[in-house]
């Protein structure tokens, strides 16, 4: 893959191995998120039944760049993050990467979160709200969750558990902070049914 997108990956089965030039390999496993980063890489799978995703991110203004060889798009969307803060005017902003568990039959309280995601569901089912869309998603099934201003709700079904990844584009104000923000007061008080896995953080500069 060419340097220019910064680019995340989270392997959801078997085994790969990434390298840059001039640094030695590191093995990906199973069920693990990594920053790549900017710079041109290559990404080799290990064994036959290996699955990967793949996120390509940049700042507005920034040149477009083309998708990698050999690799199917799954969900292409252009996103508009404010970067910085009041305390920090400089172009900057955070990228998360986080694994997100929902138990059989759970419902989320109504929500939002902080900044913009986009997802991508590894296993189960859940029926989702999202503003005023409503979907089913499937295990390889990819979405946007735009943030402030957009209602969020998900619905597990009881035949057994989900989960998903997602990368976070936030404010840099909100580097290791919780992102969701309850949608009302009754929503608040409302239990959240997920468990939370932080794959990596980073502070991006344009």
């Amino acid at each position: 893959m060419p340097a220019g997108a910064w680019r995340a990956i989270y392997l959801e089965r078997g085994a790969a191995a990434l390298s840059a030039e001039g640094t030695a390999h590191l093995r990906l496993a199973a069920d693990t998120g990594h920053a790549i980063g900017r710079a041109a890489v290559t990404l080799a799978p290990l064994t036959d039944r290996t699955r990967f995703w793949l996120w390509q991110w940049r700042f507005a203004g920034e040149a477009a760049f083309p998708e990698p060889p050999g690799l199917a798009p799954c969900l292409s969307h252009a996103v508009h993050a404010e970067p910085g803060n009041a305390e920090d005017p400089s172009h900057a902003t955070i990228l998360r990467m986080e694994r997100v568990d929902l138990h059989a039959g759970a419902v989320t309280p109504p929500h939002t979160h902080a900044g913009c995601g986009l997802r991508v569901l590894i296993g189960g089912g859940i029926a989702a709200t999202v503003g005023d869309r409503q979907f089913r998603l499937d295990p390889g099934d990819c979405w946007l969750e735009r943030g402030p201003g957009e209602c969020v709700i998900g619905r597990v079904g009881p035949e057994g558990p989900a989960a998903f990844v997602r990368l976070m584009v936030l404010p840099v104000g909100l580097a290791g902070k919780s992102s969701y923000r309850p949608w009302d007061e009754r929503a608040a008080a409302m239990p959240r049914p997920a468990a939370y896995r932080l794959e990596f953080e980073k502070r991006v500069q344009k």
